[in-house]
């Protein structure tokens, strides 16, 4: 497998080349969305709606987990490309390896305490008495898999500063076809029910850890490498605040999840969770092609940012915003016209079910309309260094105003549950609107007068 990149983050980026290389992320989240949904369609189709819903509740769980090592990679990815970008190669190097380790320390962690509490998890995020003994079967085998979800997403965050997105790329979809075959191996043939889903988790994800590590551990040619560890506390804070936006997004989306779950089994019951967990399956799909540009596009802006190159920055800024714009459009589309599609593969055994599911999810597809210039300011700014004004943005748009509608419009009518992302995007919109005029190009352009 040759390690050599066609294109370097040093290169001016048209559209051609801004698609050529964040493609490979593109398809990478895609992916590992993709085999996610397939954990759901095996859970609904072979195990029933109940063991489905008792996975929607568990899930938000090892998602707040994982944002840990969202925080260090796309923090870590920024900053390290900001070397790389300024040169600093050794600081560069040093700084990896104690992220690697932090991700470890954090992921072990995380295991630990998750296997221990799950009951009382649980609970609290809205388990009944009859999905308690589900929940509890599921969550404490699914979190032996948080050392290596805590690391996977550090490594595949850091190959695209280190210009292999398609290295990344190749283990991602190796993990998913893993995933994919022991999820019918161990729930179909083998009869493990839910364990047999988190034992297929588990194993694809320590796959998908393992063999980004194993490679950055034997390839040389590459602008990063695991060599002594460079402790600077100044640093680590950084790094820190600057992904603190993506940790964010990462942890809010399954409080909101959670506080989803409490109110639709108040308004639904268990149907309104299990429709709930479909459309987020279906959502992390659309999604990614937004979440996969802008991972690639951060490192790209970090570079630049560190080389003090502003007409590129500016370019950058004009041709994301109009690529993210075709996106969200393309994915309404998408979901008014395959919605009734969708509900079919995922809950077609219960008409009542699948009726409700395809109306929620035609709703809740007005969010996808603006999302996208949201997620994209806040991740110019975390590009840039900037993670107090993404922490705040993300914050808004993820949790603040989210939370808001979620416990406001359901009193209204009942299907403001399923506005409640839309509206909450919405205001938002204004934040990232403001931050954007008034912010983004004043810090771009201070590179020029630093330099």
């Amino acid at each position: 497998m040759s390690t050599k990149p066609d294109i370097q983050l040093s290169d001016h980026f048209g559209y051609k080349r801004l698609i050529r290389f964040t493609l490979p992320t593109i398809v990478m989240m895609l992916v590992a969305s993709v085999y996610g949904m397939v954990d759901g369609l095996c859970v609904s189709n072979i195990v029933g709606k109940e063991a489905f819903a008792a996975v929607n509740i568990v899930l938000p769980l090892p998602t707040m987990c994982t944002a840990l090592g969202t925080m260090l990679g796309t923090g870590g990815a920024a900053y390290l490309a900001r070397k790389l970008g300024q040169k600093h190669y050794r600081q560069a190097h040093g700084t990896f390896t104690v992220l690697v380790l932090l991700a470890t320390i954090i992921g072990l962690a995380t295991s630990a305490l998750g296997i221990v509490f799950m009951p009382n998890l649980a609970k609290l995020m809205g388990a009944n008495e009859s999905l308690l003994p589900l929940c509890t079967e599921y969550g404490r085998t699914y979190m032996l898999s948080m050392v290596w979800f805590v690391l996977q997403a550090l490594l595949q965050a850091v190959l695209i500063t280190a210009e292999r997105p398609k290295i990344g790329l190749w283990f991602v979809l190796a993990a998913g076809i893993t995933n994919i075959g022991l999820d019918v191996l161990f729930m179909y043939v083998f009869g493990w029910g839910l364990k047999g889903a988190a034992w297929a988790t588990f194993v694809s994800s320590m796959m998908g850890s393992l063999g980004p590590l194993i490679f950055f551990l034997r390839s040389k040619n590459i602008p990063l490498h695991l060599t002594l560890p460079h402790w600077n506390i100044y640093v680590l804070k950084k790094i820190f605040i600057n992904g603190s936006s993506d940790m964010v997004i990462e942890i809010s989306a399954p409080l909101c999840s959670i506080l989803y779950n409490l109110q639709l089994i108040r308004l639904f019951g268990e149907d309104g969770i299990a429709a709930y967990g479909v459309i987020m399956y279906v959502n992390y799909v659309f999604t990614s092609l937004v979440v996969g540009y802008l991972t690639g596009l951060e490192s790209i802006v970090g570079f630049h940012y560190g080389a003090r190159n502003t007409e590129e920055l500016h370019s950058l800024r004009r041709k994301s915003r109009n690529l993210i714009n075709w996106f969200g459009i393309t994915m309404f589309a998408a979901a008014l016209l395959f919605a009734p599609l969708i509900a079919n593969v995922f809950v077609g055994y219960d008409a009542t079910l699948c009726k409700l599911t395809t109306h929620a999810f035609r709703l809740y597809a007005l969010s996808f309309l603006i999302m996208g210039f949201n997620a994209f300011v806040s991740s110019m700014f975390t590009g840039i260094g900037n993670g107090g004004i993404s922490a705040l943005i993300s914050f808004c748009r993820t949790f603040l105003f989210q939370v808001l509608a979620v416990l406001t419009l359901p009193q209204l009518f009942e299907d403001g549950i399923w506005l409640s992302l839309f509206v909450g995007e919405l205001f938002c919109l204004g934040v990232s609107f403001f931050f954007y005029r008034k912010r983004l190009n004043k810090q771009i352009n201070e590179t020029m007068e630093s330099k």
